[in-house]
């Protein structure tokens, strides 16, 4: 098959500042190359990356493109912009997958394919746009509920495939995983207030309270044109954790898939507070994190039921609780008093259902379906 990856306008690829979305297909790429498919690979084009180039059988096409701001009105002016931009750049294809807003309105020729639109956060009316799309593939069942909710006319349309962890899964023994373990807890993510860092932070002060052995690293970037909330959230986080002082750690963002590893296996638990109703479609950190063997704790957004079993693969707190703090907090104080190596051990096996060999299948199966289906 003939597959062409079009990526939104303000991230790169490879990922080089981040993005779950840019950071799965470019690996879904390679794999799809790996596989025998010819595939193209569009995105922005960055200092340092060349504007045409051919890599693992992938052949990468970077167009001129900007960076993000915090107005949502003018990234979706820069968003047409840079979408036209591509459109006439397009190859001929057999499936065409886009995440870009407005790409898909220039799509009305099947020369480019078969138009495979990748909803990777809840939608805000606008599918009616995207009722000419051969399929609207989201990550979880309760994103493809919501779409069916604003837009019926796509059900018949609609592919749930969750994301694959973008690496090939630790091989590791369970053994030899435990043996890297420290007293850490992780948080990898955008530093942004949708993701509920605050309640992390004051849950961990109350920990530090009990027991003064662990740490936790954060890990993301806060400037905005990286999807950070800025310097004004990232300087009241940096106050809240003065009680904890040199036991939270602010990192920064850490985008090199090694490195990241490195602190996935040093850490025991992995903390995802997110309390975005709106943006979280799945949790990819989560997921990347369980298969190193950190038990994970997440909130109560429904997209974290694909791949987490509360009590057994990872644990949930209530975000929505008037006492949320209290609640994360009292998780970890038992948790850390406990045997994780059980509830460890599941959340590895639960990860290996997302390997980029399964998941990169079960798109390259539809993929060849809408071909063999669709004029």
């Amino acid at each position: 098959m003939r597959i062409t990856i079009a990526q939104g306008p303000f991230l790169p690829v490879p990922p080089l500042l981040g993005g779950a979305v840019e950071k799965v297909w470019y690996s879904l790429g390679k794999e799809f190359s790996r596989k025998g498919h010819q595939a193209t690979h569009i995105s922005r084009s960055f200092a340092g990356l060349p504007s045409n180039e051919t890599k693992y059988g992938v052949n990468y096409q970077r167009i001129s493109s900007f960076n993000a701001t915090s107005n949502i009105y003018i990234n979706l002016i820069l968003d047409l912009i840079y979408a036209f931009r591509v459109w006439r750049k397009l190859p001929v294809a057999d499936i065409l997958v886009s995440n870009c807003f407005s790409l898909p309105l220039f799509i009305r020729n099947k020369k480019y394919g078969r138009l495979y639109i990748h909803i990777a956060r809840k939608p805000k009316g606008q599918l009616f746009l995207y009722r000419h799309a051969d399929r609207i593939q989201t990550l979880s069942r309760s994103m493809m509920d919501e779409i069916i909710k604003q837009e019926p006319e796509l059900r018949d349309k609609i592919k749930t495939i969750n994301y694959p962890i973008p690496m090939h899964v630790n091989e590791n023994s369970f053994d030899e995983i435990q043996k890297f373990k420290e007293n850490k807890i992780l948080y990898v993510g955008r530093i942004h207030p949708e993701k509920g860092i605050d309640i992390l932070i004051r849950a961990f002060n109350e920990l530090t309270k009990i027991n003064d052995d662990w740490v936790l690293d954060i890990v993301g970037p806060w400037e905005i044109n990286q999807g950070g909330g800025g310097l004004e959230y990232y300087s009241q986080l940096k106050k809240i954790s003065q009680p904890s002082g040199r036991r939270i750690r602010f990192v920064g963002p850490v985008y090199d898939q090694t490195e990241l590893n490195n602190l996935y296996k040093r850490a025991k638990l992995f903390v995802y507070p997110s309390i975005s109703e709106e943006g979280e479609s799945f949790g990819l950190a989560p997921l990347e994190a369980m298969s190193f063997g950190c038990v994970p704790i997440v909130s109560t957004l429904e997209c974290f039921r694909e791949f987490i079993d509360d009590g057994s693969s990872g644990y949930v707190f209530d975000h929505k609780a008037f006492n949320s703090t209290n609640y994360l907090s009292d998780i970890l104080v038992r948790l850390i008093r406990s045997d994780l190596m059980k509830v460890s051990e599941n959340a590895i096996r639960n990860s290996k259902q997302f390997s980029l060999d399964q998941i990169s299948q079960l798109y390259l199966d539809d993929f060849s379906d809408l071909i063999r289906n669709t004029n």
